[in-house]
């Protein structure tokens, strides 16, 4: 059986995830939350994301990492050219889940494929500056929001934010 796609990430009012300075925010329980989700799960990122989270993977994690770059042996984890390729690999190992934990470019590509998105909402617009990343349009013709759990402010979060998860529209047969 095919696994499902799921994108998950953090995102400001205008879906920005990050700048070529990184992450613009700090919300420990985002990272808590990111963390438990991915926990024994493979994982799908960009080439550019595996080398800034070196050190982040856990045993149980499989990181597949998408690249052009032919003969690209990530540690730990495996290379693959497309989301196609990394799915039949993920529904080979038995997984039921694939979960794509980014870049931009990565989501972009993934998007198309994906069953699931985990989004944690924050209420504020950061400035992008240099070089901004985005995440893709959540559109409400394609997305249901399934669930949504609310996180106010407080004196370790100083904006409030939800986790938000949307699942893909079935698709109408011709003619309904």
């Amino acid at each position: 059986m095919k696994p499902e796609l799921t994108l998950i990430a953090a995102v400001d009012e205008n879906l920005l995830l990050a700048t070529a300075q990184g992450i613009p925010w700090k919300l420990p329980d985002d990272v808590a939350h990111f963390r438990a989700y991915c926990a024994g799960k493979w994982l799908l990122l960009g080439r550019r994301t595996f080398e800034e989270m070196t050190g982040w993977f856990k045993p149980d994690q499989h990181p597949l990492v998408l690249t052009s770059a032919c003969g690209y042996d990530p540690k730990p984890g495996s290379g693959v050219a497309s989301v196609p390729q990394a799915l039949a690999l993920a529904e080979a190992s038995g997984q039921e889940e694939l979960v794509c934990i980014g870049g931009g470019q990565v989501f972009a590509t993934a998007m198309a494929n994906a069953t699931r998105l985990v989004v944690t909402r924050i209420r504020h617009t950061f400035e992008p500056g240099d070089r901004p990343v985005y995440f893709p349009h959540i559109s409400g013709d394609t997305w249901d929001e399934e669930r949504r759990q609310e996180h106010p402010v407080d004196d370790r979060h100083a904006w409030p934010f939800a986790f938000v998860e949307y699942v893909r529209r079935a698709e109408k047969p011709q003619g309904a």
